[in-house]
């Protein structure tokens, strides 16, 4: 299921067409966007079960799943 689930959000990214996101996860970095935007951000993937929490819930997986990694206290 979490590769699949990789599959299907790292396929919703290459829609990125605002700056340039870079997703490093299991020592490969993903890129999409424009390389030569001033607007940049990165997101080090530490456990692939991230990408599982984004494709099934969304907005709030990535949420969820940011404060998690961050060691914040889960409500």
């Amino acid at each position: 299921m979490q590769h699949v689930a990789k599959r299907l959000v790292l396929k919703a990214l290459a829609r990125t067409s605002n700056g340039l996101l870079e997703v490093v996860s299991a020592g490969e970095t993903y890129r999409f966007g424009n390389p030569a935007a001033e607007l940049r951000a990165q997101i080090r993937v530490r456990d692939e079960s991230f990408f599982q929490r984004i494709a099934v819930s969304g907005d709030i997986g990535l949420a969820r799943a940011t404060w998690k990694a961050c060691g914040l206290p889960q409500t």
